[in-house]
């Protein structure tokens, strides 16, 4: 039999010298962590002190006024271990590494505003929050929704109706507002942003408005304090442009993307970069990812390199100093944000999630249904078991049935046998066996922006017009989670604000959270 040899059965010089060598292992780990310095130039210094003949004192290889200075060396307490107050705080090395990363505070405190009213603009400046409902214009003095109000009025013909996606932003001493004026895009000033008698504003006349078939998008309209930029979003003849201006007065034309592009998503400056300026256009095939560096002018404009792909169709853009962010407008990438490197020219995932494959809490379970029926071409389908209610649209069919394309959803409800669905059937069916999916967050979330002090991500799936039924609130971490914060009651239009420690989306405000 083998002899096993244990601690007891070692020589003592033996386990002595293990129990140093451990040691020094160690304490070599430690250094490393703490300094970089390799644990074997550590243990190759005590053996230079002990070498062969060396007559050196041993004071001389580490000078007295060193033990316990900074960037000196530590000394040992009676017990033969450094004292604490030579160690540094390594805690907050490893605190991120320490939190359990599901433990995210997704019931965060979320406060809707009354009365129906809707976010238009935040003005972290003069700290104002402008809100509209069905008749007027709100300005709220401080953060809470309950705080005092004024009335401040609408320019002639402006209501509810025509201020979908309508913006406000301070520039140059006073606020502007883009939104419709006849079915057209428009922009107006006000005269004088503190009256001394009375609360309603003056506006000024139509300062600019866009061509025939323009009308406003939200993120298309911002300013870096030089200039307003704003973009034509609906299907503006000849294709939409972007204009600046200097004064709010005259404007110029910095670029037109020709048709078929629809829209600009979106336009905004670069506080990181002074005079950059990016856009993004869509949709589909035609999208375009734009970067001017000099303040958007005429002939600055230039497609960002390996950009053009559907994949990162974007709208809201938002910026920190590495990294521009964009709130996604694509259903086919599986991403609910990215970003564009500025170092590496390259778009890259923000989340390894996706929103959209996220269970709604509580939402409506899918169903199976074995009498599926459409015809070539037809983006009608039926079914007599089905029992189709307003509920469903939004819901994707998914058969085994190759003649229903991928993504296919339900756009209508004409009663309860019978759907108008987003995408023809590319073959008859006869009938055949489907799942019809329950509640499912919208597909794309293309609000958001990014808040630079914590790197947390704030977007708002409400794609009405494509797949899914649900709004969300969500926020994606720098570890990459995507985390829901809440189900929204409705859709609202409009950019998502990160202003004055606190996220502003539609009606609704939440307390920025910490990293």
């Amino acid at each position: 039999m083998t002899k096993v040899i244990g601690v007891g059965d070692q020589p003592e010089s033996e386990i002595d010298s293990g129990v140093k060598r451990r040691g020094l292992l160690r304490l070599g780990t430690l250094i490393g962590t703490l300094t970089g310095a390799s644990a074997i130039s550590a243990i190759g210094a005590e053996g230079a002190q002990a070498a062969p003949g060396d007559k050196t004192p041993p004071t001389q290889y580490i000078p007295v006024a060193e033990k316990g200075a900074p960037l000196g060396v530590a000394t040992l307490d009676a017990n033969a271990k450094i004292p604490s107050t030579q160690l540094p705080d390594i805690s907050a090395i490893y605190a991120r590494l320490a939190r359990n990363p599901n433990t995210f505070p997704a019931g965060t405190f979320i406060e809707r505003a009354f009365g129906g009213r809707q976010i238009i603009g935040i003005d972290g400046t003069n700290s104002r929050y402008l809100l509209i409902n069905s008749y007027t214009l709100w300005e709220l003095m401080s953060p809470s929704f309950a705080a005092l109000q004024k009335n401040r009025g609408m320019p002639s013909g402006v209501g509810q109706s025509n201020m979908g996606n309508a913006k406000i932003i301070w520039f140059k001493g006073t606020y502007y507002l883009s939104a419709l004026s006849s079915g057209r895009a428009s922009i107006w000033r006000v005269s004088d942003p503190n009256p001394v008698n009375g609360e309603s504003w003056s506006w000024s006349a139509i300062l600019k408005q866009g061509v025939s078939g323009s009308t406003v998008m939200g993120p298309a309209f911002n300013t870096d304090g030089e200039y307003l930029y704003w973009g034509e979003y609906g299907s503006p003849t000849g294709g939409p442009s972007l204009y600046r201006s200097i004064d709010g007065t005259t404007w110029e034309t910095c670029l037109t993307v020709p048709n078929p592009t629809n829209h600009c998503h979106g336009i905004n400056a670069d506080p990181y970069q002074p005079g950059h300026v990016y856009a993004t256009f869509g949709d589909a095939s035609q999208l375009k990812h734009m970067r001017s560096t000099n303040y958007g002018a005429p002939g600055s404009w230039s497609e960002l390199p390996n950009s053009s792909s559907v994949t990162w169709q974007a709208v809201q853009i938002s910026f920190t100093k590495d990294h521009v962010y964009y709130g996604s407008d694509s259903n086919l990438a599986g991403w609910t944000a990215f970003r564009w490197d500025k170092a590496n020219n390259r778009m890259e995932s923000l989340s390894h999630d996706w929103h959209y494959m996220r269970a709604v809490p509580g939402g409506r379970a899918g169903r199976f249904i074995a009498d599926l029926a459409f015809t070539d071409g037809s983006i009608t389908m039926t079914s007599n078991s089905a029992n189709f209610t307003l509920a469903d649209v939004g819901a994707v069919i998914r058969g085994a049935h190759s003649a229903i394309v991928d993504n296919t959803y339900i756009v209508a409800v004409a009663n309860a046998t019978t759907v108008t669905v987003s995408t023809p059937a590319v073959a008859e069916s006869g009938t055949t066996t489907a799942t019809v999916t329950g509640d499912m967050f919208y597909g794309a979330a293309f609000y958001g922006a990014i808040d630079p002090g914590t790197n947390i991500y704030y977007c708002v799936a409400n794609d009405g017009s494509a797949v899914g039924n649900t709004p969300g609130l969500f926020a994606i971490t720098p570890d990459g989670r995507l985390h829901l914060l809440k189900v929204l009651p409705a859709k609202f239009e409009g950019d998502l604000h990160i202003a004055n420690g606190y996220g502003w989306y539609g009606q609704f405000k939440w307390p920025l959270l910490s990293a």
